[in-house]
């Protein structure tokens, strides 16, 4: 009769052990240096990134992520739905695995009711939502910039050299997420200009600010790698006339070509650093009597983002250099730039 109990025990605890095993296998507990595409890549068969990519797959497992960067050390990231778990203990094919163990070790005889027991629809595999994983995030950015413009005047020949102080700039910025790899963007731009020369000068257009803004679309290649692309319409300050006394600014809308690539050679969140280079073209235009026969020039910028989880957002800092050449109908000019931002993010659904 002892033995009869004592096996009857041991059962019970190998059923118990067999059970819990098969529930904890579908949860996962993030780690220092984990990220959802390392994650996916470890826990889903198939490609990582695309329409039903393993990344997509997470998302939609899991409501709680708004953001795939914004995942923390001990985050819980479910593998499975509660439905799957419960048909993978009590499939069939769980059933057969353990039926031996259970033969070689009989259980207590237990008179029962012979009604049989309900059957178990088997359990469908969960499906992605297209639309899961899509959200927004707003970013709010702030810096200071420097700039110089040397210029050569088209009638008299004169040339003059533009310094400024410290300009305010401030960016606002709507992104949209559509996919694990694809988002879209829609920036606002300000700068209040401060000019240093001590030549007598104006602005023609009244005013020592400009605006502007840009719609854009960024492609994640890959886990660092990524390429962008924008359409803007901005305001640029250029040399209208020139003379021994006095230097005429003028403020100019310019339709702006923009493309570029990213790269993120440090990536161990929440923390990560990455540069990005782009070129861009001015479109011939035309404003208060100047004519802007074109231009083009080149940006490059290193960023560093850490994610803070206290904000639920991203802290993002960067210094960037920019140089371009202009060619108006009243003179030729070569500007550089230089600066700093500090912004954060936050996603929404």
């Amino acid at each position: 009769m002892k033995l009869r109990f004592f096996k009857a025990t041991i059962a019970c605890v190998l059923s118990v052990a067999v059970f819990t095993a098969s529930a904890f296998a579908f949860s996962y507990v993030v780690k220092k240096g984990d990220t959802l595409s390392t994650i996916a890549n470890r826990t889903i068969a198939g490609k990582i990134y695309g329409k039903n990519g393993g990344v997509k797959k997470l998302v939609a497992l899991n409501p709680q992520i708004k953001n795939a960067d914004l995942i923390f050390p001990g985050d819980k990231i479910n593998l499975a739905s509660e439905d799957s778990v419960l048909s993978e203990s009590s499939s069939p094919a769980a059933e057969t695995t353990r039926a031996p163990a259970q033969a070689e070790i009989p259980a207590p005889q237990v008179v029962v009711d012979e009604k049989p027991a309900p059957s178990t629809p088997p359990a469908k595999a969960p499906s992605v939502d297209e639309n899961e994983g899509r959200h927004g995030i707003v970013e709010v950015s702030t810096g200071l910039s420097f700039f110089k413009i040397d210029a050569t005047d088209s009638t008299t020949g004169g040339t003059a050299t533009i310094l400024s102080n410290a300009n305010a700039n401030l960016d606002l910025s709507w992104k949209q997420v559509l996919s694990a790899t694809t988002q879209t963007h829609l920036d606002f731009h300000y700068a209040k200009l401060s000019l240093s020369d001590p030549t007598p000068r104006t602005i023609a257009s009244g005013s020592e600010s400009v605006f502007g803004f840009d719609v854009g679309v960024d492609h994640n290649v890959n886990e660092r790698f990524k390429i962008f692309s924008s359409l803007g319409y901005k305001q640029e300050l250029l040399l209208k006339s020139l003379t021994s006394s006095t230097l005429t600014l003028d403020r100019v809308f310019v339709p702006t070509l923009t493309v570029g690539v990213g790269y993120d050679f440090f990536n161990l969140k929440p923390f990560k650093m990455g540069a990005e280079f782009s070129g861009f073209y001015h479109a011939p235009t035309e404003g208060n009597d100047l004519k802007l026969k074109g231009g083009a020039g080149f940006m490059g910028l290193l960023k560093m983002q850490q994610a803070v989880k206290a904000l639920r957002g991203i802290l993002e800092g960067s210094v960037f250099f920019k140089t371009q050449n202009q060619d108006t109908d009243a003179s030729k000019q070569t500007r550089t730039d230089t600066g700093v931002t500090l912004g954060v993010s936050w996603s929404f659904e």
